[in-house]
């Protein structure tokens, strides 16, 4: 009775986004999980799409790691933990995040491809260019709606790069 809670497939991939599209599923990519993703993902979903009792029309959602400061310096320095996160799971190494001392050091120790890889799984910047390029990764792609995951050593250091995006959004 009454409405029905909308029902999401979450996806890291072209295929379970296809399969979400088949279904009549509103999707959501994790591009978090499989940077660089989202456009085969997409492109998949839609292609695939038929409506159901669920969706009459395709609706994708992307979710990024994205972090914004003040500053494009201040930024960076906060991005240090989830960078060095990053390179450690790429290794296979699945520990918890780390404190920035410890990230330093796994930064420092990384090959400079390894590095690259690992500060481009994200949009890390000042509040504004974060939302120029948030706006245009959801334009690139058609999606409909993007959904952010911010991390950082600090809760408050989270809080403040969703306000400043939020801000910088409107």
């Amino acid at each position: 009775r009454g409405q029905r809670p909308d029902v999401w497939m979450l996806s890291s991939s072209p295929d379970s986004a296809a399969f979400a599209g088949a279904m009549g599923l509103k999707l959501a990519f994790a591009d978090f999980l499989a940077p660089g993703g989202a456009g085969a993902a997409l492109a998949a979903y839609r292609e695939a799409f038929q409506p159901s009792p669920f969706a009459a029309e395709p609706y994708a959602a992307v979710g990024l790691v994205a972090l914004a400061a003040e500053t494009e310096a201040e930024a960076r320095r906060l991005s240090k933990p989830a960078i060095a996160w990053n390179l450690t799971r790429s290794t296979g190494d699945f520990r918890a995040f780390v404190p920035s001392t410890e990230a330093e050091a796994i930064i420092a120790a990384a090959p400079p491809e390894a590095l690259a890889a690992a500060e481009g799984r994200g949009v890390i910047g000042a509040a504004g260019d974060v939302a120029g390029r948030l706006t245009a990764f959801a334009g690139e792609h058609s999606a409909d709606e993007l959904f952010i995951l911010t991390l950082a050593e600090r809760n408050e250091d989270r809080i403040r790069s969703y306000q400043l995006i939020a801000e910088a959004m409107a």
